[in-house]
C-alpha cells in the first residue's frame, strides 16, 4: 500500500521526470530548427508552397509525432536524472533520515523511485507496441519537411510468401500513397520439382475489396509459355506488409517497429540478423531503465557532505559507460561477431549484476 511517504518520494521523483523530459525536448527541438530551419522553410516555399501559418502547422505536427521518438531514445536517462534530482534533494533537505528513523529499510524508502524506473520501462513497451501510427506519420513527415518528398517512395523491396519461402516477391519502387508497387517480379518455385514460374509487371495497385493486387502488363512464365495475367494474390503479403518490409531494410526504421510488427517481418524475411537483434533489443532496452537506477540511487543516497550536480555527473558517465557498451555490443551483432540474442541482452545482464550489487550496498 502506498503511504503518505511513498506519494511524497514519488511526487518528488515524478516532478523532476516531467522537467527532465520536457528540458530533453525542448533542447532537442531547438538544436533541431536552429540546424534545418533554412532547408525546411525553403522545402516549404519552393516545392510546397506553404504559407507561415500553414508552414508552422506542419513543423509543430512534426515535432509533436517526434515526442515519442524522443521518449524511446531518452527514457533511460531521463528515469535516471529524475530519480538522482528527487532522491538527492530529500537528501539535501534531510527528509530521508526521518523516514529511515521511523523504521522503514532503505530499500523501502526507495522504492517509489525504482516503481516509477519500471513504469518508465512499462511505457517505453507501450510506446513500442502501440504508437505505431504516430512514428509512422513522422516518419511521413519528415520525409515532407526534410526533403519535400510527398511521396515518400520506397525502393527495392522484397518479400517471401508461401509455407517455405518459396514464392519471392521483388518490386522496384513501393508508393505507399496510392499503395502501388512498380517494377514487379514474382519467383514461384513451386514445390521444388521444376515448376517455377515468374510473373513479371509494371505496377501492382492493390484492391483492397478484393484484397488482390491488379497488375498492369502482367506475364506469367511458365517454361517456355507465357501468357497474360491482370491480378495476383499472396497470402499475408498486404500494402502493410510491403510498407514494413520497405522500411525494414534502413536500421532507424527497424529500432521503431513493433514487437507484432518485427515477428511478422521474422517470418517473412528468416535469417535477418538485424530483426532478430531488434526484437531482443525490444525486451532489453526497456530494462535500461531500471538498471539504470539500481546502479545510480547509491550516488543519489549520500548522508556526507557533497555536490548534488556532481553526483548528477557522475550519473550520467555510468549512463555513458552503458549507451557505449550497449552500442558496441549491438554493432557486433549487426557485423555477426556475436549472435544478435548475445548482443541484445549482454548490457542488461552484464549492467544488471554491477547495479544489483550496487543497490544492495547502499549504505541503511
Amino acid at each position: 500500500m502506498l503511504g503518505r511517504m511513498d506519494r511524497y518520494l514519488a511526487a518528488a521523483v515524478l516532478e523532476a521526470y516531467v522537467a527532465t523530459a520536457a528540458a530533453f525536448f525542448v533542447i532537442t527541438v531547438v538544436f533541431d530548427l536552429l540546424v534545418n530551419l533554412g532547408g525546411y522553410a525553403r522545402s516549404a516555399q519552393d516545392q510546397l508552397a506553404l504559407g507561415t501559418f500553414a508552414f508552422a502547422r506542419l513543423l509543430a505536427e512534426y515535432y509533436a509525432c517526434f515526442a515519442p521518438v524522443l521518449f524511446l531514445n531518452y527514457a533511460p536517462y531521463v528515469t535516471v536524472v529524475a530519480c538522482m534530482f528527487g532522491v538527492t534533494k530529500l537528501t539535501a533537505a534531510n527528509e530521508l533520515l526521518p523516514m529511515l528513523f521511523s523504521g522503514r529499510s532503505m530499500y523501502r524508502a526507495l522504492a517509489p523511485a525504482v516503481a516509477i524506473a519500471v513504469l518508465s520501462a512499462g511505457g517505453m513497451a507501450a510506446v513500442w507496441e502501440f504508437g505505431g501510427g504516430v512514428v509512422d506519420r513522422w516518419f511521413a513527415l519528415r520525409d515532407v519537411v526534410d526533403r519535400a518528398d510527398t511521396d515518400s517512395a520506397i525502393r527495392h523491396v522484397l518479400v517471401r510468401s508461401g509455407d517455405r519461402g518459396e514464392k519471392i516477391l521483388h518490386c522496384a519502387r513501393y508508393q505507399p500513397a496510392d499503395q502501388t508497387m512498380r517494377g514487379v517480379v514474382l519467383l514461384d518455385r513451386g514445390d521444388g520439382n521444376g515448376g517455377t514460374e515468374v510473373v513479371r509487371a509494371s505496377a501492382a495497385r492493390w484492391d483492397d475489396g478484393r484484397a488482390v493486387w491488379q497488375l498492369e502488363d502482367g506475364w506469367r512464365r511458365s517454361g517456355n509459355r507465357e501468357v497474360p495475367i491482370r491480378e495476383l494474390s499472396l497470402p499475408g503479403v498486404v500494402p502493410d506488409t510491403v510498407l514494413r518490409l520497405g522500411r525494414s531494410t534502413v536500421p532507424e526504421h527497424v529500432l521503431l517497429l513493433s514487437y507484432s510488427e518485427i515477428e511478422l517481418l521474422r517470418a517473412l524475411r528468416p535469417g535477418r540478423h538485424d530483426l532478430v537483434l531488434a526484437y531482443h533489443a525490444h525486451f532489453a532496452t526497456p530494462l535500461s531503465c531500471v538498471v539504470l537506477v539500481l546502479l545510480t540511487l547509491s550516488l543519489a543516497v549520500s548522508f556526507e557532505r557533497g555536490s548534488r550536480v556532481g553526483r548528477v555527473i557522475a550519473a550520467f558517465f555510468v549512463c555513458a559507460a552503458y549507451l557505449v557498451f550497449d552500442l558496441t555490443c549491438r554493432n557486433l551483432g549487426l557485423r555477426q561477431f556475436l549472435d544478435p540474442v548475445v548482443a541484445a541482452w549482454t548490457p542488461v545482464i552484464v549492467f544488471g549484476a554491477l547495479g544489483v550489487l550496487s543497490y544492495t550496498g547502499i549504505k541503511t
